[in-house]
């Protein structure tokens, strides 16, 4: 039957459609997400640490002492925090203070300069300055976000989405599907040589058939003439 079949030609076995769950396009992301994420992560870090560097560099050349005022904002921020009134004020407030003891005026006096009186002297109290340590943080956050995080490097950005992954999986299945019935549809068709050679014999046997029509109508007219 194989051999017939090979000559004459047979059926097209159809491929079966191998089914794709969007559960398990969505498995395969994560799955592949994860194990990308180091790479992903050491890609990310070193983005951020170059992008970062190139953003100081040129906030220093557009301000001159920019990364030095980043430092003093952070320790004055760090001081509010802690309801500390910063070392430079406080300073100022000590040699207010020896001034005013010196001329006769009210001062910290002798052993008093410290503590909470720097904290007093503005008007102020510890809870006072942690609360407006607290906004300045947020405000100077908000500035370094404004300027920085544009740069930043984006993980999830290399992460493959189940939706990319469920059309990934569908159009390889198509592809499979398309190449196997192509494959089924060609071996399912008879053998040229075969039909090459059946076609010359039914073109030799339609010739033979014409010549001997046209021989039989000659000798039947011949006959008519002799009578």
């Amino acid at each position: 039957m194989g051999f017939l079949s090979s000559l004459f030609g047979g059926t097209v076995s159809l491929p079966t459609w191998q089914n794709i769950a969007p559960s398990d396009a969505q498995a395969s992301a994560i799955a592949g997400n994860i194990s990308q994420l180091p790479q992903a992560e050491k890609l990310a870090s070193g983005v951020d640490t170059f992008n970062e560097q190139q953003i100081t560099q040129l906030l220093n050349n557009i301000m001159p002492g920019w990364s030095g005022m980043v430092g003093q904002a952070g320790k004055n921020i760090g001081a509010e925090l802690q309801g500390q009134v910063p070392s430079d004020v406080q300073e100022a407030l000590q040699t207010s203070a020896a001034a005013k003891a010196l001329t006769g005026g009210t001062g910290f006096g002798t052993g008093t300069i410290g503590g909470n009186n720097f904290v007093k002297s503005l008007g102020l109290t510890s809870l006072g300055l942690m609360n407006q340590g607290e906004t300045s943080l947020q405000n100077w956050s908000s500035v370094i976000d404004q300027m920085y995080a544009p740069g930043m490097f984006n993980v999830t950005s290399m992460f493959l989405s189940p939706q990319q992954e469920f059309q990934d999986l569908l159009q390889n299945e198509m592809g499979r599907v398309g190449q196997e019935n192509m494959a089924a549809e060609m071996a399912a068709q008879p053998n040229p040589v075969f039909g090459g050679l059946l076609g010359l014999i039914a073109g030799g046997a339609k010739a033979g058939a014409s010549f001997a029509g046209a021989g039989g109508g000659q000798a039947g007219l011949a006959a008519i003439g002799a009578m």
